[in-house]
Formats: C-alpha cells, structure tokens, sequence
C-alpha cells in the first residue's frame, strides 16, 4: 500500500520528492531491509528514476547500511548520493566516519562537511582536514554564494583549531591556510549607509 502510493505520486501531474523521502523513511523503518529490497525491485522493473531512487533513501539513516545499499547500484549512483545528501546526522564513528568524509571530499562538497560536521572535526584525519581547506577554496571559485552562509567563519574555526593541535600539522602549513581564509575567519563587519551593522562580503585572499 505504502509503496503503491509513492508510485502514484510520482507518476502524477505534480510529483513531491519530500513526500516520497518521507514514506520512504517510514517504510525502512517499519519494515528494515524488506523495504530495501522491495525499493530495489521496483528500480529494477524501472518503476522509479534514477533521481527518484535518489529521493527514496534521502531519509534513510545517514549510516553504513544506507551508504552499501546505494552502493550496490553502481558508480553512478553513489556519487549521487554524496553529492546530494547533507551531511546532518550521520550516524558514524572511526573507520565509518572516514568513508563519509572521503565520499564528501570525492563529491567535492566539502561545505556540507563543514556545515555539518565541524564540532567533529578532532574526528577527521589531518590529510583530510587539509583537503576539506583546499577543495572549499577550489568551491568557493566556482561558487561565491557558498559565503553567504553567515556561520561559516564560525564553523571554519573548529577546523583550524583542531589542525592547531596535531603533531603531524606542521605550523607553518597551518598557518599559511589561515592567512588564506583570514578575512572569513575576521568575519569582518561594516555599518551600512542605513545605519544598521551589517556583514561585509567576504572573498578568501588567494
């Protein structure tokens, strides 16, 4: 019934992805791996799209057995999903918690790891917390807009603190990306014509 009726709403005139995530997160977890299988065999008698089998699992726990099953259809598919998927609640730690953040950083989505994951960032290895720096900074000349999230000098900090107090850091190394990102890091205010303080725009230094 509840499969029927996901089916139904994506074949009709106004298909709603939310609605499908949602169902979709309460089958899996009503019925576990039952609902996984039957989500696979509907995909392969080609009732959903590949983008729609995307918004099946989008509320899936954000954990290992997700992150296999979506595996199991192929390249593709997997990189949809670290492209797509926010990294809000994983549900991960030591090796698991590596995966994540190299799928993250194989995406190239490097904010969704710090918008997210920053407090964890004593969690994630130095060579890793050194290309989170160097692929946000390749991000954010692609897309400026990434700025304008207001706490990300904020969430950056944690980054640094934590590449502040590893031995195979070398200072110099961490300094030179601090004064990269420094002006985020200052988060650096002006007051506007009309009086009211506000937030300069912020480019990183290159």
């Amino acid at each position: 019934m509840l499969m029927r009726g996901i089916l139904a709403k994506d074949r009709s005139d106004k298909p709603d992805p939310g609605f499908s995530a949602a169902a979709s997160s309460a089958g899996y977890q009503r019925f576990g791996e039952q609902w996984g299988d039957l989500v696979r065999a509907e995909f392969e008698r080609g009732k959903f799209t590949d983008v729609q089998l995307q918004d099946m699992v989008e509320w899936w726990p954000h954990s290992r057995p997700t992150w296999d099953w979506v595996a199991g259809f192929g390249d593709d598919a997997q990189k949809r999903f670290w492209e797509r998927r926010r990294a809000w609640g994983i549900q991960a730690t030591d090796s698991d918690f590596d995966y994540a953040i190299g799928n993250y950083l194989s995406a190239q989505r490097p904010e969704f790891v710090i918008d997210a994951l920053s407090q964890r960032a004593g969690e994630i290895s130095t060579t890793d917390l050194f290309e989170l720096l160097e692929s946000l900074e390749k991000r954010v000349s692609q897309n400026p807009e990434i700025l304008n999230d207001s706490a990300l000098g904020y969430k950056m900090k944690f980054i640094f603190r934590a590449l502040q107090s590893r031995d195979d850091a070398p200072l110099a190394v961490v300094a030179g990306w601090e004064y990269r990102y420094l002006l985020l890091l200052r988060e650096t205010w002006s007051t506007c014509c009309c009086g009211k303080r506000g937030r300069r725009p912020i480019q990183t230094p290159h």
